[in-house]
């Protein structure tokens, strides 16, 4: 027979916000879903009942989650004191009603939007996870309503401004979903690289800003022909490649309301000369005089320069003279964290990489630069199929991205015992970086991220947000997050 008594817990909770539109409607929805994933059902019990979610104002004399920004929310501010939201962050008690201590307030409180979203994220990710209830000796974080909770404090900001994820566009099976996942890390760029734009592309744009993450599109300015072409890199071909570029801009990207442009040219290659030119002053001498048309008709342009370090790195006083209206974003920088493989065999290696990483964000001083780290790359290059033409983005049938999942589950579980190993190489870099550079730095992740919330991804992105504190800890604490899919 089913049992007819409900669970109080189930009707004991709702969710109190001020707004509900823009960021703060994605965070009650969140809070929603992920609350109500614990509280909502009893295994094999009846029931149909689903989380209130009430404006300001409304009656709170059971437990409660209030969400909303400090100046708009009187109630957070009797338990929030102004000074304990970090400047550009949030802060996220719990606590007991003082003329009720059996009942419970959490409070997720921000000066902005995105980052009232973020500590909703830290909420339900890091809560029930440091204050798992105990039984028998084991820790059961998805029980966490069903105890006493206890009372808690967490406030943060991020260390970085600029923290993104570089991809392939056409791979991703589900474009929604994975651009919630890069919220849920606190990701706030999107470079989205295209041999075709996708015939969404406006509105994969517009539902990544609804999360506070700026879409770049990715093509390429000599990248497809390198440095093979027939005639060999002449002033005439510069020319005509200079032209379609901007065509190809006008044409397919300028009217999408992006936030920039991502490009790579002819420099993934270990070559460094064609004829008696170095590719450090032919890119550069390029790259300039692209950009400065391309600047002179549309000023609020961003643009991205992917280059590859390989071959400019002996002649970086050609690349230092870049117009500084663009951003560098080098990768190939060397050992893990820069390499496919995330292993560290060779110490020597990585302290030359890590010297490296430093003279190249310090070498136009004042202007925009990144980072691109690998060390989680599933794609398959000689295996990879290149699009064809225009095509939908992200909208493959589940069993699709199913299937990605199997196939690449295996390289994720490679990936993620090195990760355990080498994971702090990476770490050390980024905290150098990080401190070098005061936040300024983009740093951003290059793979391909679809299937879920992975270790080494979900650790990348601690690691920008806050670099500081030992590897163990910094593994240890995203690896139990719920988000997690580990291998």
């Amino acid at each position: 027979m089913i049992p007819k008594v409900q669970n109080p817990k189930q009707t004991s909770w709702k969710i109190v916000y001020n707004e509900y539109v823009g960021m703060q409607k994605n965070a009650v929805d969140f809070l929603s879903t992920e609350v109500g994933r614990l509280l909502l059902r009893d295994e094999g019990v009846y029931t149909t009942y689903v989380l209130p979610c009430e404006k300001y104002g409304c009656e709170t004399d059971k437990n409660a989650i209030f969400v909303g920004k400090y100046v708009d929310n009187a109630t957070i501010r009797k338990f929030v004191k102004a000074d304990e939201i970090p400047d550009g962050g949030y802060c996220v008690k719990v606590v007991r009603k003082p003329d009720d201590q059996e009942c419970v307030y959490v409070l997720i409180t921000a000066n902005d939007d995105t980052q009232l979203y973020y500590g909703a994220t830290a909420f339900v990710d890091e809560y029930p996870v440091a204050c798992a209830p105990t039984h028998g000796g084991l820790r059961l974080p998805d029980e966490i309503f069903d105890q006493k909770m206890p009372e808690w404090t967490t406030r943060s900001r991020p260390r970085t401004v600029n923290r993104g994820v570089f991809t392939w566009a056409h791979p991703i099976n589900d474009y929604r979903k994975y651009i919630e996942n890069l919220a849920r890390l606190r990701l706030n760029r999107l470079v989205l690289w295209n041999d075709y734009l996708p015939l969404n592309a406006k509105e994969a744009v517009e539902y990544a800003r609804q999360f506070g993450i700026q879409v770049f599109w990715g093509y390429s300015w000599g990248w497809k022909s390198g440095l093979k072409v027939e005639g060999g890199i002449t002033d005439e071909y510069l020319k005509k490649l200079k032209d379609a570029v901007i065509e190809e801009y006008e044409t397919f990207y300028r009217d999408l309301d992006c936030d920039g442009i991502y490009f790579q040219s002819f420099t993934e290659t270990s070559l460094s000369y064609v004829g008696d030119k170095t590719i450090a002053q032919l890119v550069t001498e390029f790259v300039n005089d692209t950009a400065e048309e391309l600047l002179k008709r549309y000023p609020h342009l961003q643009l991205e320069f992917g280059l590859h370090a390989t071959s400019v790195k002996d002649h970086l006083h050609e690349i230092a003279k870049v117009d500084r209206r663009v951003e560098i974003v080098w990768e190939d920088c060397g050992t893990f964290p820069f390499d496919y493989t995330p292993v560290v065999r060779d110490e020597k290696a990585f302290e030359a990489t890590l010297e490296f990483a430093k003279k190249i964000v310090q070498l136009r001083p004042g202007a925009p630069v990144g980072l691109y780290f690998k060390g989680l790359m599933t794609l398959d290059w000689e295996r990879f199929a290149y699009q064809n033409g225009p095509y939908v983005l992200g909208k493959n049938v589940p069993q699709i991205g199913e299937h990605d999942f199997r196939v690449r589950k295996s390289i994720w579980k490679m990936f993620q015992a090195q990760w355990m190993q080498y994971g702090a190489y990476a770490q050390r870099l980024i905290k150098e970086i990080t401190e070098l550079g005061g936040g300024t730095v983009n740093l951003s992740i290059a793979g391909m991220l679809d299937g879920g919330i992975w270790l080494p991804e979900a650790l990348y992105a601690a690691m920008f947000w806050d670099p500081d504190g030992a590897y163990g800890e910094l593994l240890c604490k995203t690896a139990a997050k719920p988000c997690i899919t580990l291998a």
